[in-house]
């Protein structure tokens, strides 16, 4: 959960989140998907700006296994990142943050000609920029607008699936843009324990170029149509914060995202620490 005043230090945090989500694939067949990632950063303060901005770095561990009709598929990828934040007079807030990693997918197929596998490895990165503006009201009561636009990128990809065929795929970009509003009422629950109960729902408008994949076998090949994945969903969240005194604070959350014919959608759960030094 973002915080709504200037930093206070360097400061050291955690997190993982965890989802099943259910999708359909290129040729219409529907999937599931069980993700986590797991993250760690640090950040500090930066004096520069009379001590209104952070500077971190971020690493992140991510995972995932989809149960399709004729197969599996396991994903994981670790990424590496910076990023910084800024608070502004007046419930302002503006945040971006740079991405870049490697992801390694391997995957097994049945079909009418028996069982094949392969495994490849592309590189990945990303960059969001987020800003809005926290209206606070009277009894500890506010409401958040928040705007987001985020682009990410994978690799170009080549491969041999045990079946002899070649594969081979473009570099692949995706646009994502977030509109939404966090209602929140923060607590005070003693001298030194406060905390935070919020709801937030977004609108996700996602355009994902079409796959440029090509299969050849024996010196022929085939270009695969895939579908592009343009698509717009709806994410509600529920969460809370519990902060102690000024050193400790730790979060919950827990989402639904709505699935399309382009995007697999389903619940989401989140929980992290962070830690004033």
């Amino acid at each position: 959960m973002r915080l709504d005043d200037a930093p206070t230090g360097s400061a050291f945090w955690a997190d993982t989140d965890s989802g099943s989500l259910k999708g359909d694939s290129a040729d219409g067949r529907s999937y599931r998907q069980d993700a986590s990632n797991v993250s760690a950063g640090a950040e500090w303060r930066a004096d520069a700006d009379q001590g209104r901005s952070t500077i971190g770095v971020v690493y992140t561990h991510a995972q995932s296994r989809a149960h399709l009709q004729n197969g599996s598929a396991d994903l994981r990828g670790d990424s590496v990142g910076i990023y910084g934040s800024w608070n502004a007079g007046g419930g302002w807030f503006a945040d971006a943050t740079a991405r870049t990693g490697r992801l390694s997918d391997s995957y097994t197929s049945r079909d009418a000609f028996g069982v094949t596998s392969g495994r490849y490895h592309a590189r990945a990165s990303s960059v969001s920029v987020r800003a809005g503006r926290r209206f606070r009201g009277e009894h500890g009561g506010y409401i958040e607008p928040q705007v987001q636009a985020a682009y990410g990128s994978i690799g170009a990809i080549g491969y041999t699936a045990g079946n002899r065929v070649r594969f081979d795929a473009d570099r692949n970009h995706t646009f994502l843009s977030r509109a939404g509003v966090l209602f929140g009422q923060s607590f005070f629950l003693g001298p030194t324990l406060t905390g935070d109960a919020y709801a937030r729902v977004a609108v996700v408008h996602t355009v994902g170029d079409r796959p440029d994949l090509t299969a050849s076998l024996d010196g022929g090949s085939l270009p695969l149509v895939l579908p592009a994945r343009h698509a717009t969903t709806r994410e509600v969240a529920l969460g809370g914060r519990v902060a102690f005194g000024l050193t400790w604070s730790a979060y919950a959350e827990a989402g639904h995202a709505s699935r399309t014919d382009a995007l697999a959608g389903g619940w989401r759960a989140s929980a992290g620490f962070r830690v004033n030094f």
